[in-house]
């Protein structure tokens, strides 16, 4: 089982299976290759475009979330609970960001990037989560 420490915001690696530590680093190398693979068109030139370049992220990203969920799966029943949580009050601040972001298209000569503002909502959202359920649960 993942022994939580610092109020919840950091995993004790030592406390980790073999098998937990090997997920939990396969999640993260497949989540940066989602991340490499959706910037390579743009870093090469080729730019926006096509179904390939859209699609191109998915399957690590897919592949990660899998794997992650299945470490998630083999902890106990308080880690499952902050982790939903956590995810919940993440998906939460995203949605929120993505109709503020709707709102804010009709603003003419607005610069707004979408998939930061997206992804820095889950991030605050899910650590802000992570924070009340630990305060709460333990």
């Amino acid at each position: 089982m993942a022994e939580i420490t610092h109020a919840g915001l950091w995993l004790r690696w030592s406390s980790l299976t073999r098998r937990d530590k090997r997920d939990v680093l396969a999640t993260i190398v497949a989540i940066a290759a989602g991340i490499l693979l959706a910037r390579l068109p743009f870093r090469f030139g080729i730019g926006p475009g096509g179904l390939l370049t859209a699609l191109s992220p998915l399957a690590p990203l897919l592949l990660g979330s899998v794997i992650y969920a299945r470490f998630v799966l083999r902890q106990d029943e308080l880690f499952r609970l902050c982790h939903m949580v956590m995810m919940v009050w993440g998906a939460a601040a995203m949605l929120t960001a993505l109709f503020t972001l709707t709102l804010l298209q009709r603003v003419p000569d607005l610069p707004v990037n979408g998939p930061l503002v997206l992804g820095a909502a889950f991030s605050i959202g899910s650590i802000a989560g992570g924070v009340w359920a630990t305060r709460r649960y333990l």
